[in-house]
């Protein structure tokens, strides 16, 4: 009889199958069907983008029947034919069937030739663009004016669908080889994700075996991070205790991102260590492969290995990097390291090199800051270059930059190189969320309103860090923001968790701005721009907005633009506001608003949700989705934990009662917290125009004056901005001369003077109440990408706080089309138009009801009840309206379902079911109507 194996024989034993089942032969061969998934989505999506650009030059095209034009417009039928052959190929490949039968040889070589057909098809299409780019450049030569802009108009959407093109080329490459190399997994992902970590030797819990294998979830779960092997000598320094550490890859991307020198102190120099990633717009001097080392199959980051810029052996103990930016600087140049300070290292101690430093400054009148901190830089003003290398007081870039070859010409060294240093400005991560379930696996509870709350378990979240970002340093608060955008974006993967969030349908938000927008609806809500009496419309302040937006490239080119003078900056605004009502515009302003709304919501909802549950925000994720196809706007918090460990919607659920409650709590709170944040800043800007000393009396009214110039053309900028606008148009020295005052001492006056003068701090979102200082996928872009005013009139709209005006044909039938289950309406009056709304929707299923006057049920009953629509007719005359939707909102308005055109007021009421039917009830048995 066989004894009792020991619990090392188990473990000898489980370890010896292991490895049978986990020969490199076999793992390394394999991908995820998640993989694959993922690509072809990507592919899709790019080639989307393209289709909606041609879409757009054929539109301006339709204006221009001009013979000329004939050419091109027979290649861009060229570039349509091309993308529908794309579409079918991309609609092949994402059948279910096909992607599951990959493993079958014959399957897998059809699959690959269909992915060539489609590789040999982007190529040809690239080709055509490069012919319209000639025809469209030859043109150019002959016409002027006008015609010259529309030119130049659709030159630069022809690179846009080249650009987009070339990523779907790198798209459908990366999934040629991913095929071509790789064999599919079939089982679950997670489980190919625990073999290749045991692969790849990583100490493994038994646990996490049986939780990822049998899908048995422990009780005491941790979080899932997905770690990155930190090698190299700094490393190696500062963890004696291990000569591999490993750092979460959110720990590495916040604590020591790329392209910023790591603070950490080595043989008393800091800032001397630094890492890249290969990039699309950063010309590396050196190769990066020794450097990081990302996985081919998942775009996972494996290790990354920092170089030590001062060490013996070292090859460059200085390295510039070269930056293409959008707009006028063209190549910012950022200098790392010091050949000075090395060599100086070899014979003196740094006590030594310190004194002989500031020797040297204070002969120059100059201030000596540490010469062994590379951490910190020089910088040009107008965001052109950096070095860390504390000898560079003069501009080392003066040869490669423009404006430092024009200076140097006159044989003088450039002024517009900084006479301070700076720290290193911090570096930001940018990422791109996207996150798959099935519809079967949401937990969907009784809306609030409009506003449908759900929650998911099995929810599967990828981040995909796309670019890194900072500011320049600069004379100004904030100088030109530079982003380096990375060849292959580094991807976390978060296994199936938990998710709780809301839908809001897309057309009615669409039907909201559209009526906010309408130049003919008056009483738009107002937001107090100069205190205390200066205010300005809201759908004015999101113009203002949008333009910004707009005109700064997406906001990567700010300085361009702000360094306009006042006239420069209303003329270009009055031309953008001519074209905004232009149906091409329109559109994209309405996108713009629409993702700008849900990027909010997804910000206060992540606080909402990790306030509330005492959840760490490390812990946390938030998405949002624009969905066009299920009418949707769809905002979550995802659970950062593996298998839902943290069990986040049983505590919510436990917490709150129900889904349902969770986000009635969130909208009202959010409401009394914007708003009380929009009192705060009134009392503080109260307080600071009561403090204005007598030294600047004079600056703040002149402040005013100028900041009021701009608003009354309808530009709103927030103070940071609008303090980079004075100083870098120049416009703080004319302001200067006005008031005899030095210019340097006009500027740090600038900064208290202008929240003195009464401009509000925090017009549309700042730090204090919706920015996310990490975790935010626009790190540095948010305020422009964010509107906390938006947000907030919204949420009262929904909440029915507040009333709202809107055209019938656009916001009525927005939200009477709401109805899924039952439309009660109560219209006195009723027309052709709103005859054919009911019969639609009793054709979709809706029980409908409607009460009319007895001349409008004679006149239609036929066909009304012929759709089946329950018909009455009132037998006194009446002239309130109200409609209720699914016995969930009940919508108060002077819109009868007739005059579509005309402009009417809607109020929102959330309600129960119970009290829906008592108010339907009082009127069908009230006795003061008759059955048709």
């Amino acid at each position: 009889m066989r004894s009792k194996p020991s619990s090392d024989e188990l473990k000898e034993e489980l370890r010896e199958l292991l490895k049978s089942l986990l020969s490199k032969e076999v793992i390394g061969n394999l991908t995820s069907r998640e993989d694959i998934e993922y690509h072809i989505e990507r592919i899709d999506v790019t080639l989307g983008n393209v289709l909606n650009y041609v879409n757009r030059i054929s539109k301006s095209l339709e204006e221009k029947p001009l013979e000329e034009y004939s050419e091109i417009r027979a290649l861009l039928r060229e570039i349509l034919e091309n993308c529908r052959k794309m579409k079918n190929i991309i609609k092949d490949m994402k059948s279910e069937e096909l992607i599951e039968d990959l493993l079958v040889k014959e399957v897998k070589v059809e699959f690959i030739k269909n992915l060539e057909e489609l590789i040999k098809l982007i190529k040809d299409t690239i080709s055509i663009c490069s012919k319209i780019e000639e025809e469209l450049e030859i043109k150019l030569s002959g016409f002027l004016g006008r015609e010259e802009e529309f030119l130049r108009g659709i030159i630069g959407k022809v690179v846009k669908i080249e650009e987009a093109l070339q990523e779907l080329k790198s798209e459908s490459y990366t999934l040629h080889g991913l095929l071509q190399s790789k064999r599919p997994w079939k089982g679950p992902p997670e489980v190919l994700d625990l073999l290749r970590s045991i692969e790849l030797g990583k100490r493994v819990w038994i646990q996490d075996i049986i939780t990822k294998i049998t899908g048995l979830q422990s009780v005491a779960g941790d979080l899932y991070l997905e770690e990155v092997k930190l090698e190299g000598d700094l490393l190696q320094l500062n963890w004696k205790e291990d000569k591999s550490p490993t750092m979460t890859i959110d720990q590495l991307l916040l604590r020591y991102p790329p392209f910023e020198p790591i603070q950490i102190s080595v043989n008393g120099v800091r800032g001397r260590f630094v890492w890249f990633v290969e990039s699309h717009n950063a010309a590396i001097p050196i190769s990066v492969s020794d450097m990081v080392k990302i996985d081919e199959a998942s775009g996972r980051l494996m290790s990354v290995k920092p170089m030590d810029l001062l060490s013996k052996s070292s090859k460059d103990q200085e390295i510039t990097i070269e930056v293409k930016t959008k707009g006028k600087r063209g190549i910012v140049f950022i200098k790392y390291g010091s050949k000075n300070l090395y060599d100086r290292m070899r014979s003196k101690s740094l006590n030594e090199i310190q004194e002989e430093y500031e020797k040297f400054f204070k002969q120059r009148n100059r201030k000596a800051y540490s010469v062994s901190n590379l951490g910190y830089a020089w910088y040009c003003i107008l965001g052109r270059g950096l070095s860390t290398d504390p000898y560079d007081w003069r501009c080392p870039f003066m040869n490669k930059c423009a404006v430092g070859r024009s200076q140097r010409s006159r044989r003088r060294d450039c002024d517009k190189w900084s006479w301070s240093r700076k720290l290193f400005p911090k570096v930001f991560v940018a990422s791109e969320r996207s996150f798959s379930f099935s519809p079967a696996d949401m937990d969907v509870e009784n809306a609030f309103g409009f506003i449908r709350p759900f929650a998911i378990k099995g929810v599967r979240v990828y981040e995909l860090y796309r670019s890194a970002q900072w500011y320049m340093p600069s004379i100004v608060l904030e100088g030109p923001l530079v982003e380096v955008v990375f060849k292959r974006p580094i991807r976390k993967n978060l296994l199936r968790t938990n998710a709780i969030g809301f839908e809001i349908p897309l057309s009615i938000l669409k039907a909201i701005m559209n009526s906010l927008l309408d130049k003919d609806i008056p009483h738009k809500p107002e937001v107090t721009i100069v205190y205390p009496a200066k205010k300005i419309s809201l759908d004015k302040l999101l113009l203002s907005k949008y333009y910004i937006y707009k005109a700064t490239k997406g906001g990567l080119d700010s300085i361009s633009f702000l360094e306009r003078n006042t006239s420069s900056m209303i003329k270009s605004f009055e031309k953008f506001y001519h074209r905004v009502s232009k149906e091409e515009l329109r559109k994209d302003l309405l996108d713009y608003l629409i993702n700008s709304l849900g990027h909010t919501l997804a910000h206060l909802l992540f606080a909402y949700i990790s306030n509330n549950l005492e959840i760490e925000p490390d812990n946390l994720l938030y998405v949002f989705k624009v969905d066009e196809k299920s009418d949707s706007l769809l905002i979550a918090v995802i659970e950062n934990s593996v298998w839902g460990s943290l069990d986040m919607v049983k505590h919510a659920k436990t917490k709150f009662g129900s889904l349902h409650n969770i986000v009635q709590r969130f909208v009202n709170d959010s409401i009394r917290f914007l708003e009380a944040h929009e009192n705060e800043i009134e009392s503080f800007l109260e307080k600071r125009g009561a403090q204005v000393s007598e030294k600047l009396s004079n600056i703040v009214s002149k402040v005013r004056e100028m900041y009021g110039q701009l608003v009354d053309s309808g530009i709103i900028l927030d103070s940071t901005m609008f303090l980079n606008h004075l100083v870098l148009s120049g416009e703080d020295q004319v302001l200067a001369k006005e008031i005899a005052q030095n210019v340097r001492e006009v500027r740090e006056w600038l900064i208290d003077a202008i929240p003195a003068s009464g401009i509000n701090t925090c017009i549309d979102g700042c730090t204090a109440c919706l920015i996310l200082e990490r975790g935010c996928t626009t790190p540095l872009l948010q305020n422009i990408l964010l509107s906390r005013n938006l947000a907030l009139w919204v949420l009262r709209v929904l909440s029915g706080r507040e009333s709202i005006k809107g055209r019938g044909r656009i916001l009525g039938k927005a939200l009477f089309n709401q109805a899924r289950k039952r439309f009660f309406a109560f219209s006195p009056y009723i027309d052709e138009e709103g005859v054919e709304l009911l019969t639609e929707l009793a054709q979709k299923g809706v029980e409908v009801v409607l009460i009319t006057n007895e001349s409008c049920a004679l006149k239609y009953q036929g066909r009304l009840k012929e759709s089946g629509i329950a018909l009455y007719a009132l037998k006194t005359p009446r002239h309130d309206k109200y409609y209720i939707i699914d016995r969930q909102v009940l919508i108060r308005t002077s819109q009868n379902l007739s005059n579509f055109a005309s402009i009417n007021e809607f109020s929102l009421e959330c309600i129960e079911p119970e009290k829906a039917e008592k108010i339907e009830s009082q009127d069908l048995k009230g006795g003061n109507v008759v059955p048709y």
